[in-house]
């Protein structure tokens, strides 16, 4: 299976990872992120080879068909008018 890059370089706000736990670290090791009921969901992965678009997972609780977050829509800013 294989995961947009972008699904590996996102980071949530602040507010909304903080009761997540610390992203893995090393070699093979990301993190995408899942909406879930409204909410984001990180799920680690093992990881492996990467076209530098796409990278392959080897292992995770990640399936087929998942939807990963690459971004988020933010309101726009101001009293609109």
């Amino acid at each position: 299976m294989l995961v947009p890059n972008a699904a590996l370089r996102f980071v949530p706000p602040a507010k909304t990872s903080a009761a997540a736990p610390p992203a893995p670290v090393g070699p093979n090791r990301g993190r995408v992120w899942l909406m879930r009921d409204g909410k984001l969901v990180p799920r680690d992965l093992r990881l492996g080879a990467s076209d530098g678009h796409r990278t392959q997972v080897l292992s995770g609780d990640v399936a087929p068909g998942d939807a990963v977050v690459t971004d988020l829509k933010t309101p726009p800013q101001g009293d609109g008018g």
